[in-house]
């Protein structure tokens, strides 16, 4: 089964439980998760923000109009998909996973933005500075942001929130590594982007001054409201 049937298959059955057909992001993941999926949260992250949302910018060669993004987060069945809820019998042995999610309160992880919604803060606030920018959206290969201007290139690497303290900090260890790998331009400034949570705050504070200044990595912390801290 593809990633987008498991996709629409979750939020199926998370519209028929809501009431009001509206569903989370994180509840999808959740959900997919509980049932055993083999698709990484990054890939169901990239189907449900991008790939599958009627109303998020066009970023891959092949998109689906399934879902309609209506707040932060949130979405909710579109057209086809959403006539077809009641036609559709629950999957066997889903309704214990149903019955045990509970509405996100006060989560920091559920309340950050994805790792495409990063980068797209990110495009803007470049560009309004006068950076030309490369962006590699979803799982596409290369640099996540290449921004570029008369003599200068910046590169930053992105990752997302995580849903566990563990996740978070493999993602940290991990943007670390592949930001050292990019290191290929003496003149470029390097930089790694996540977003505002206190776990990555913490984990980059740790992170010893002799490391930074030897790397020169520097750090952008993206906040749910678009609000950039750029540290150096």
């Amino acid at each position: 089964m593809s990633c987008r049937d498991e996709v629409l298959l979750a939020a199926q059955n998370l519209s028929r439980r809501s009431g009001n057909g509206e569903f989370t992001l994180a509840e999808i993941i959740k959900l997919m998760e509980r049932q055993g999926t083999n698709y990484s949260e990054s890939t169901i992250r990239t189907h449900v923000v991008s790939r599958m949302c009627a109303n998020a910018p066009d970023h891959h060669a092949v998109t689906y109009s399934d879902l309609e993004r209506v707040g932060h987060g949130i979405y909710r069945l579109k057209g086809v998909s959403a006539t077809r809820i009641s036609e559709r019998k629950p999957v066997i042995g889903t309704s214990a996973s149903l019955g045990s999610l509970e509405p996100p309160k006060n989560n920091h992880d559920l309340e950050a933005l994805s790792e495409d919604e990063i980068k797209e803060v990110l495009k803007k606030w470049l560009e309004e500075r006068g950076w030309n920018t490369k962006i590699a959206w979803g799982s596409s290969p290369g640099i996540d942001i290449e921004a570029v201007m008369p003599g200068k290139r910046w590169v930053i690497e992105v990752k997302g929130p995580g849903s566990r303290p563990q996740m978070r900090v493999n993602y940290f260890l991990a943007i670390l590594g592949e930001t050292l790998q990019r290191m290929d331009d003496p003149s470029a400034r390097y930089s790694i982007a996540l977003p505002d949570l206190p776990q990555y705050r913490r984990l980059w504070e740790r992170l010893p001054d002799l490391a930074k200044s030897k790397t020169g990595i520097s750090i952008l912390f993206v906040a749910q409201d678009g609000k950039i801290d750029f540290l150096e």
